[in-house]
């Protein structure tokens, strides 16, 4: 993995901070819809909203939605690193600590723990629009033999 990869692929999340993921090469991460704000080697912050088909029965965002939203951005994560190899997730743990309703703006942190030569592991925390704590979740993705 050269330097200059790297750099493209940070440079390349950079520029879409401030915009709605609407095109990305997740079709899962565009229906999520988040916004990028915040873009750093092993590092990511974004915000969504959570739409009607995000939430469960109650009106709160839907456990599925919310382990989809912490799968993706930590995926997204481990994509800021630069590499080329795709990554699959091996594992996902999640704690659900607060509802969270319709339309409700929440913001994901994420961050690399760990890189090994095949596995990777990274975290994320999940916050309501009062900085309370709605989710937690960490992930463990090992190197797939597919690249970008």
């Amino acid at each position: 993995m050269s330097k200059q990869h790297e750099n493209e692929v940070l440079a390349f999340m950079r520029s879409r901070i401030g915009q709605k993921n609407v095109d990305g090469i997740s079709p899962l991460g565009v229906w999520l819809g988040g916004t990028l704000t915040v873009v750093e080697e092993g590092a990511l912050t974004a915000e969504f909203v959570i739409h009607e088909q995000m939430t469960n029965p109650l009106g709160n965002i839907h456990g599925g939605a919310l382990a989809a939203l912490i799968d993706e951005m930590i995926g997204a994560t481990v994509f800021s690193l630069g590499g080329k190899t795709v990554y699959m997730s091996v594992n996902l743990n999640i704690d659900f600590l607060k509802p969270a309703s319709l339309n409700t703006v929440i913001t994901a942190q994420t961050n690399i723990l760990r890189q090994g030569k095949r596995l990777v592991h990274g975290e994320c925390f999940v916050y309501d629009q009062e900085d309370d704590l709605v989710a937690k979740g960490s992930a463990n993705l090992i190197a797939t033999k597919h690249t970008f």
